[in-house]
Parts: C-alpha cells; structure tokens; sequence
C-alpha cells in the first residue's frame, strides 16, 4: 500500500512538473526538461542547464548536455 501511494504522489508531482516545463517553453521559448532530482521531478530550462555545466563542481567532471537529456522523464521542444 505504501509504494502504490508513493507511486501516486510521484505521478501527480511528475504531471505538475510537466506542466510548468509546457508553460515554461511556451512562455520564454527556451526548452525546458523533467529531470528527478533527490526523487521528486524537477522542470529545470536547459539554459540553465548548460550554464551549471560551465561553471563546473554542480556536475562530475565530463558530463555533457546529452547525458542529461537522456536521463530526462520529458522535454518541452
């Protein structure tokens, strides 16, 4: 019973999360992603994205852009 409630929370979170990368996009045109971040679904723009990869010590050494979008639960083009 308690993964199956577990399981819920997480769709209703993941389907909010969804929403704000759809308004995201259409609002500033920028793409925005679903990623699951400590376990819960989090929409991060994929601007911001790059720029932490940049600055480098967010993310382990050699990470890339591509490497993420592949992890991601869904992408707003």
């Amino acid at each position: 019973m308690v993964k199956f409630f577990k399981a819920v929370v997480f769709s209703i979170r993941l389907n909010r999360e969804i929403r704000k990368a759809k308004r995201g996009k259409a609002r500033t045109g920028h793409k925005h992603m679903v990623l699951n971040i400590g376990g819960k679904p989090m929409c991060v723009s994929k601007m911001h994205i790059s720029n932490l990869i940049g600055k480098g010590g967010v993310f382990k050494e050699g990470t890339q852009m591509s490497d993420i979008s592949k992890v991601a639960l869904f992408i707003a083009r």
